[in-house]
């Protein structure tokens, strides 16, 4: 069903009386901006179908609902507004695996009117899987020898991993899905280990084959070896991994005594791979009659030249945030994070909400926005609030602040946010969260 929120219509009136020989004016009348909501779900194979249990509610600045839009049946929200921005919470049902059925909600202060928002939900119990074939599949992988085998990696969901031996090792009921009649997808598996030389480095095979059955499983060889590429560690843990063809491969953390990273820089597909590196420190951790606290500085850099993905160091300088008493957070509702000097931030709660049987029904409540605001979560909405309220028991807060290299703009952020994907915000971006479990 489609809504209208159409504040008075102004009309302007732009009298010509000049050069006009009838003397008749000339009336504008401004055009609304539609501002659209699409739901999706996608099935095991990544298809898309419109997902249409969610409600968006335009709200003030003080959350106070407005106007109610619940989706149609192609899953979409259509909002008409004179306004250059709006604030609105979606909430939507959500349900993974065999569980509950929850909530899932998400709240934006100050978005653009003229971005649109692409929800992507998560209801396992409503994908429509008809054209989807999956398998699952024991994948052996025979490879170089390793002095010691350290960890492995694999870019499709894997149950177990076993080493058999030095030179073989077993990916375990590996789950692997297409559309009915397309190619399988491109996965790599990967095992990572000490050299000779007692250097980190990786054996790695790429493939499509998953049509054979057998209960020996599907034997494959990897004959993409890593490169050893001079590395210098100074945090806490960097992860490297390499995107390309959908899926991200040959994932690995390299720990802070390492002097090189396993770098598959040979394989057919290393015209397209972006490299990715993402560093983290941990700055505090500490436990308090609130919980368990920490704070954590990440940052992130995806390029396709693997020396400035490598080239990862975190900031000198960290925001002095109260992640013992999270004064920032008041009791009124009221949040203030502006000494951060951060870009914009997002607030997430997940509440411990249980059923009639103690079964835990999930859910959580998310905030994009500025730097200082009004929680939603402390108004509440009533359509809810026999699930959560402002008085419902929190198990975790997690704060976190982010700062682009490559925009500053409030707006570019919102509209990735809502799905409107900018990989030059995620391009080298780092980010402060603060986690609190009680």
């Amino acid at each position: 069903m489609k809504h209208s929120y159409l504040p008075t219509l102004t009309l302007i009136l732009l009298i010509q009386g000049c050069g006009s020989d009838s003397g008749e004016s000339t009336i504008a009348v401004s055009q609304p901006i539609q501002f659209d909501v699409v739901g999706t779900l996608k099935n095991d194979c990544g298809q898309e179908q419109a997902f249409t249990q969610y409600t968006i509610y335009l709200q003030d600045e003080n959350w106070n609902v407005l106007s109610t839009y619940q989706a149609d049946q192609n899953g979409q929200v259509t909002i008409e507004t004179f306004n250059d921005d709006l604030t609105f919470t979606l909430v939507a049902e959500t349900q993974m695996g065999e569980g509950l059925v929850g909530l899932d909600v998400n709240s934006f202060v100050d978005v653009p009117s003229n971005a649109d928002y692409f929800y992507e939900a998560t209801f396992d119990s409503l994908k429509a899987n008809e054209n989807c074939e999956c398998v699952s599949r024991d994948i052996i992988l025979r490879h170089r020898s390793f002095v010691e085998k350290q960890t492995d990696d694999a870019s499709a969901p894997v149950m177990n991993w076993i080493s058999q031996d030095n030179q073989q090792s077993l990916f375990q009921s590996t789950e692997v899905c297409r559309v009915i009649g397309e190619p399988w997808p491109l996965h790599s598996f990967t095992v990572f280990g000490s050299s000779l030389q007692e250097q980190l480095t990786g054996s790695s095979e790429l493939t499509r084959e998953f049509d054979d059955g057998s209960e020996q499983g599907i034997e494959i060889s990897a004959i993409e070896i890593a490169a050893p590429y001079p590395i210098i560690i100074q945090h806490d843990r960097t992860t490297l991994s390499q995107l390309f063809q959908v899926n991200e491969h040959f994932t690995v953390a390299l720990s802070s005594d390492g002097d090189v990273a396993p770098v598959f820089d040979s394989h057919r597909f290393v015209d397209e791979a972006l490299h990715k590196s993402v560093t983290k420190d941990n700055l505090a951790s500490i436990r308090s009659l609130f919980g368990i606290s920490t704070y954590d500085v990440n940052r992130q850099v995806i390029n396709s030249d693997i020396l400035l993905a490598l080239d990862n160091q975190l900031p000198l300088i960290h925001p002095e945030l109260d992640f013992e008493n999270y004064s920032e957070l008041g009791e009124d509702g009221q949040y203030d994070y502006s000494e951060s000097e951060s870009d914009v931030l997002s607030i997430a709660f997940i509440y411990d909400v249980k059923d009639d049987t103690n079964q835990t029904i999930p859910v959580s409540w998310s905030l994009f926005g500025p730097l200082q605001g009004l929680l939603p979560m402390t108004v509440g909405l009533d359509d809810i609030s026999q699930v959560v309220d402002s008085s419902s028991d929190v198990t975790t807060t997690t704060i976190t602040l982010y700062n682009s290299a490559n925009t500053n703009r409030y707006d570019d952020y919102i509209r990735h946010f809502m799905g409107n994907t900018n990989h030059a915000i995620t391009a080298d971006m780092v980010w402060y969260e603060l986690n609190l479990q009680f």
